[in-house]
Parts: structure tokens; sequence; C-alpha cells
């Protein structure tokens, strides 16, 4: 099977699980085990019956199985919220949305959501398996210019305030696998750069002025701007 055969959705659930397996393997706990099986089996079974319940047919949600990895990856674990957070974000997926499109990412909006109930973004999953996985997820989705513009301007950015690391594995895995979600992000060459560039800027502008995450409070304001910036081509 040649790499151009194996869908998006198929890839990065690959690599999201792989991931989870192996920082699991290294840092091993009860809590990460229990999210690593709790939170993607909520978002499946709950987003397969909504889709059930609208559209009449049953079909694999990968999309859904995607928003629980990156939240059982990158939420602090928590038991409790590993069922709950996977259902908002699941729900509000079907809630929220802009002449058919989701509006927010998913899992941004669930982590976000996480944050005020007390579990914050510890994006404990996070690796250097990010690099070779999510550089393909990029060539995949044809997000290049999203990806390359905010890691660009966010490692400027990072080392003008003297805190840049080449190495930033939660940078990378932010911009390699959420900033390029294809269905919240602009399509446009123009609109991708411009997308890419404010989240870096919001970034490390919030990382100054708030506590909560900053990488997942930026997305969220600029899904809020992807339909017009997909006007720019």
């Amino acid at each position: 099977m040649t790499l151009n055969k194996i869908t998006t959705e198929h890839w990065v659930s690959a690599f999201l699980v792989i991931t989870l397996a192996y920082s699991y393997v290294i840092s091993p706990s009860d809590g990460k085990l229990y999210q690593i099986i709790i939170a993607p089996a909520v978002a499946v079974v709950l987003d397969a019956v909504i889709y059930k319940i609208r559209q009449k047919r049953l079909e694999f949600p990968w999309l859904g199985l995607i928003t629980g990895l990156i939240i059982a990856a990158l939420m602090a674990p928590n038991i409790l919220l590993a069922a709950v957070i996977p259902a908002a974000a699941i729900i509000l997926k079907h809630v929220i949305k802009f002449r058919g499109r989701n509006v927010f990412n998913p899992a941004a909006l669930g982590l976000l959501i996480a944050t005020f109930l007390g579990a914050f973004a510890s994006w404990w999953a996070v690796s250097f398996l990010v690099i070779p996985f999510g550089l393909i997820a990029v060539y995949k989705t044809r997000r290049y210019y999203n990806a390359a513009a905010f890691l660009v301007l966010y490692y400027i950015l990072s080392a003008a305030r003297g805190s840049a690391f080449l190495l930033d594995y939660a940078a990378l895995f932010f911009a390699l696998i959420m900033v390029i979600e294809p269905v919240t992000t602009p399509s446009a060459k123009k609109g991708q750069i411009a997308f890419g560039a404010a989240v870096a800027v919001l970034s490390t502008a919030l990382a100054v002025y708030t506590r909560i995450d900053f990488f997942l409070l930026s997305l969220l304001l600029m899904n809020l701007f992807s339909y017009r910036l997909n006007r720019f081509r």
C-alpha cells in the first residue's frame, strides 16, 4: 500500500495511537491508561450515534476518533473528565457550525473546557514521533503554508523573547497536527499564511498575558476567521 492510498484520517489516527502507546510505556500510570481507553471510546461511540441519528446511516467516525485521541494525549490525566471532555467536544462539533462546516477545532475546544474544569492541557504524550508523522500529515492535508507560517514566526518571536527551543515538541505537535486540521482552517494559500502567522502572534502574546493554554486559545480564536481568510487566494 502506497502512502497516497492511506487517508489522512487513517494516518493521523495511527500516529496518535502509536504516540500514546510510546508515551505510556515511557511513563506509565493508571490515570493515563484509563484516559487512553476512555477518551477515544466515548468520542467514537457518541459521534457514531449522532451521525446515525442525523444522517440515517452508520459509519466509523474517524474524525471523532482523532478528537478523542488528541484529548487523551494532551489533557492531564483525569478519569472523570476523560469521558466528559470528549463528549462535550463531539456534541459541540455538531452544534456549532457555520454554513454546514465546523467552526472550532473540536479537540482544542474540548481541552479549553477541560481547563475551566480543572484539567489543564499538559501535552503529556507529545514526543519526537510528531516530526516524521506530522510532516507526512502536512503533506497529505496540503496545509503546508499553515504549518510553515506558524513555525517560522513562532520561533522568531520566541527567540526574540529568549524562550525558543528548537525541539519544542508541543509546538511541533500543535503546528503539524492541530494548525493544519483541514475542516476548520483555510485551504487557500494566502489564507493559510495569514492563519498560521496570526496563530503564532497570538500564541506569543497570550503566553505573556494569560494562564490559559496559549496554543489552544489562539487556534480557537483564529478558527472564527477561517471562512473569511479562505477568500484570500
